[in-house]
């Protein structure tokens, strides 16, 4: 997708992608950011059943039970993942 400026534009949280899947989750403050913590029952670097760490939340939406992960290197979770998961 892109916006009127032609640059390319996120796809909203509840129509997203789903790269990663955790139950149970909570969030996390991790090295002064907030993240997901929880057990992976998918994802894409460890294929699942594992406790992962995410990047830093951009956006989370608990509602829908969905967040979309940031920006930094050397964790687990990769850049840009949507998660999915129950509490």
């Amino acid at each position: 997708m892109s916006g009127p400026d032609g640059k390319p534009t996120e796809t909203p949280l509840a129509s997203a992608l789903i790269t990663a899947a955790m139950s149970p989750w909570m969030t996390v403050d991790a090295y002064g950011d907030m993240c997901l913590f929880g057990f992976a029952q998918q994802h894409p670097n460890t294929n699942g059943l594992s406790w992962v760490l995410s990047t830093p939340i951009v956006e989370l939406t608990k509602h829908a039970d969905r967040a979309r992960t940031g920006k930094w290197t050397g964790v687990c979770a990769r850049a840009g993942d949507i998660c999915q998961g129950s509490r």
